[in-house]
Formats: C-alpha cells, sequence, structure tokens
C-alpha cells in the first residue's frame, strides 16, 4: 500500500477526472505507478469505484498512524428480499 500523502494525492487527481466526466468532458486520463488509466462516461463506474477504493485505504492508513485497527471495507448486495 502507498503512503497516506500518495494515496491523498490520487484519490485527489480521481475525483477531479470525476468532476470533469461529470460536467461533460468525454475521456479523462489518471497516471499513477507508471502507467496511465483512461476513463470515459461510459466507465464513470469504476472511476467511482476506484475513489471509493482510495478512500478506504486512506482510512486504513490513517487508522495504522493513529495507533487503531485497520478499517476494513463492508460490501453490501441489493436483491429480493434484501
Amino acid at each position: 500500500m502507498a503512503d497516506l500523502s500518495t494515496l491523498q494525492t490520487r484519490l485527489a487527481e480521481a475525483e477531479a477526472a470525476l468532476h470533469a466526466l461529470a460536467q461533460g468532458q468525454r475521456t479523462v486520463t489518471i497516471q499513477f505507478e507508471g502507467r496511465s488509466v483512461s476513463y470515459t462516461q461510459a466507465t464513470m463506474d469504476e472511476l467511482t469505484k476506484y475513489t471509493d477504493r482510495l478512500r478506504v485505504e486512506i482510512g486504513s492508513a490513517t487508522a495504522t498512524l493513529a495507533g487503531r485497527r485497520k478499517v476494513r471495507q463492508i460490501r453490501l448486495y441489493g436483491g429480493k428480499g434484501f
């Protein structure tokens, strides 16, 4: 896992890219770890999942620095009877 500062930078870039897509930009590109990933309005859900994952990693890194237990991600699945 990357350090807290790197995770926060990645989240800021991903959120800016998500905002640009929401405002009508056709394609955005994010670069990290020596590679680049392009997103379009059709793949906004993937970018949203990426930002969610970064938030969880930031929470874990913050908890670790504060000497607390790491935060785990909880996934909820909807469906019939749920």
